[in-house]
C-alpha cells in the first residue's frame, strides 16, 4: 500500500474540503438572498462534516495533516468580500454559482483521483464514494437554486 500517495491525495482532499466549507459559510454570513444563505450554511456543514471523517482516515496514514485551507482558498474568500462591497447584482450570483461548481468539480476529480490508487481500503473506497455521490447532490441543489423563484 502506497501511503505516501494516500496521505497526499486525502491532504488534497481535505484542503479542499476545508477550502468550501469557508467558502460556503463566508458567503452565507454576507449574502441576503434566504434561498442561497440556507444553501450555503447547509454545505458549509456538511463539508465540515466531510473533512473531519476523512481526518480520521488519514490519522491511519499520516503524522500531520494540514487542515487550514489553502491560499487559493483565502485569494477566492477576499474576492468575495470585495465583491459583497460592490453589491450583490446578478453577475454576483452568477459568479457565486460558477465558482461553486467549478469548485465541486475538482473536487469530484480530487476524488476521482484518489479512488484509482490501488489497495485503499474498502471503509475509505466507501467514504469517499459517499462524498462523491454527496457533491453531486449539491450540485443539482445548486442549479435547482440558479433558477429563479
Amino acid at each position: 500500500m502506497n501511503y505516501n500517495r494516500i496521505n497526499q491525495s486525502l491532504q488534497n482532499i481535505i484542503t479542499r474540503l476545508k477550502d468550501a466549507e469557508n467558502g460556503y459559510l463566508k458567503i452565507a454570513e454576507k449574502i441576503d438572498d434566504a434561498r442561497y444563505k440556507h444553501y450555503m450554511f447547509k454545505h458549509s456543514r456538511k463539508r465540515h462534516h466531510m473533512y473531519k471523517e476523512l481526518l480520521s482516515f488519514s490519522f491511519s496514514y499520516a503524522q500531520e495533516v494540514n487542515v487550514k485551507g489553502s491560499a487559493l482558498g483565502a485569494a477566492h474568500r477576499l474576492f468575495i468580500d470585495i465583491s459583497m462591497i460592490i453589491g450583490q447584482t446578478d453577475k454576483f450570483y452568477d459568479y457565486i454559482y460558477q465558482e461553486i461548481e467549478r469548485g465541486s468539480n475538482e473536487l469530484l476529480y480530487e476524488y476521482d483521483e484518489m479512488l484509482k490508487i490501488n489497495d485503499l481500503p474498502i471503509p475509505l473506497i466507501n467514504q469517499l464514494q459517499n462524498h462523491k455521490d454527496q457533491i453531486k447532490y449539491e450540485i443539482e441543489e445548486l442549479n435547482e437554486l440558479s433558477v429563479p423563484v
